[in-house]
């Protein structure tokens, strides 16, 4: 059984100029648009660039796309490292 909407969490691969600012995006939302109840999701963004991933953990984004405090504003995200899986 799937879980309910409100409940499902986003994971965006890749932390660039696409995925950074989708991860900051639906991070800020707290409302569920259907019902206007409340979310209870986590937002994870992966990224293979381990300095990219530490800056951004520091809230530091190097496209100087969003600033520290606009990084640091949003909250119940994560930012991690992945790996590629080459068969």
């Amino acid at each position: 059984m799937l879980p309910e909407l409100k409940n499902c969490n986003v994971g965006i691969f890749g932390l660039e100029y696409v995925g950074l600012p989708l991860v900051l995006q639906i991070a800020r939302k707290r409302k569920f648009f259907v019902t206007g109840g409340g979310l209870n999701r986590l937002v994870s963004g992966f990224d293979i660039n381990n300095i990219r991933i530490q800056e951004l953990k520091k809230g530091l984004d190097g496209n100087t796309i969003f600033t520290i405090k606009q990084i640091k504003k949003v909250k119940k995200y994560s930012i991690s490292k992945y790996l590629y899986i080459n068969n």
